[in-house]
This record gives structure tokens, sequence and C-alpha cells, in this order.
């Protein structure tokens, strides 16, 4: 049976690793701002440690409303423990 799917080729292969390393290049390597965040999470009683480790949906908790501006301020990366 055919899905119509077909068998990637060395240019298709090529073009995919210019796209990923162009699509790295243009992302920031900025680490989390622990320092901040610290302080952040000590206004919501909780623990940088305890955050840290956290699944992300966990950490949706402890930020409540303020999760996307937290997230964009003190930048730590999707489900990942902060260091």
């Amino acid at each position: 049976m055919s899905y119509g799917y077909k068998k990637a080729t060395k240019k298709d292969e090529e073009e995919l690793k210019t796209y990923t390393t162009a699509i790295a290049e243009e992302q920031p390597t900025a680490k989390t701002d622990t320092k901040g965040l610290e302080k952040a999470l000590k206004d919501k009683e909780s623990s940088l440690q305890q955050f840290a480790t956290a699944e992300e949906t966990k950490r949706k908790k402890i930020c409540g409303d303020d999760y996307a501006a937290m997230k964009l301020k003190y930048g730590w990366k999707y489900d990942q423990p902060i260091e």
C-alpha cells in the first residue's frame, strides 16, 4: 500500500541541514537570569531549587498569570532544568 511518501534525496537532506543551521544561529544563546528569577520566585512564595527541577506544568502553576512575562524576562527553556 502506497501512502504517497517519497524517500528523501541528498538535496532534501542538505536543505534541511542548511535550514536547521540557520535557525540555530538566529536563536539567542542567552542563559537564564537565575538571580532575577530567584528574587521573583520569592515574591511568589517558591524557591529557585524547586522551580528549576519542576516540569513546565508545575512552573506554570507557580507563576500563575505572570508565566509568559516571566519566561520572556528570565529566559528559561521549556521543560529543561534551570542551571
